[in-house]
């Protein structure tokens, strides 16, 4: 597969803020076609091509892409990969000068035994933080919430209210808008289950406090 060519580089290098930046270095390497539009500074890649961000170890793969150099990278059709997991989305966005990745429509993340589905989630590298917006739910463990936060430094998640959190033995459930329910993350044998707590630890509401919708 050929590299993107920007600048006459022939590895891109886009670059904005310190090289230990979130998404301040990317690669890009094209499947196909590429299209420079001289006025605006847009490069598309109708055929797609794949995003490696060296800080981060993010790797897209899509569909097609737009890229504005040292600005943003739009991308459709995506398979994603790093610290979050497994993720499959309609569209994403790289917002290079924030350090945020955005992932929307028709999502599907999978990280160890969490299984989430959203129409929107954004990745924040930095803080390591994973936000799903707009009727989430899991599928392992079981939930529908309004929102949901994942810790990556820890893994446990937080679920906003309204939600409803299933067990095979029970069910707990808030129609407060802005409840809380922690879910801990557990190794059992090499296995990741979740307990549930409507008494979020201190640690996580500090790590998670600036982040709830």
């Amino acid at each position: 597969m050929p590299f993107f060519i920007l600048l006459l580089a022939l590895n891109a290098i886009v670059a904005t803020a310190s090289a230990a930046s979130p998404f301040a270095a990317l690669s890009v390497t094209a499947y196909g076609e590429q299209v420079f539009d001289i006025a605006t500074g847009v490069t598309t890649l109708p055929g797609g091509g794949e995003v490696i961000d060296a800080n981060t170890g993010v790797t897209v793969s899509a569909a097609f892409l737009r890229i504005e150099e040292g600005v943003l990278i739009e991308g459709t059709d995506i398979e994603a990969s790093g610290e979050f997991g497994y993720l499959r989305a309609g569209s994403m966005e790289i917002d290079i000068v924030r350090g945020t990745f955005l992932a929307k429509q028709e999502l599907l993340l999978v990280r160890e035994e969490l299984n989430v589905v959203s129409s929107r989630v954004e990745y924040l590298a930095e803080p390591a933080i994973v936000r799903f917006l707009g009727e989430v739910t899991g599928t392992t463990p079981t939930f529908e919430a309004q929102a949901v936060l994942l810790d990556l430094l820890t893994g446990n998640v937080l679920l906003v209210g309204p939600y409803r959190y299933e067990e095979p033995l029970f069910t707990l459930a808030s129609s407060e808008e802005g409840a809380l329910l922690e879910l801990i993350a557990r190794d059992i044998e090499g296995d990741l289950v979740y307990d549930a707590a409507s008494e979020v630890s201190g640690e996580l509401m500090e790590r998670l406090r600036g982040y709830l919708p």
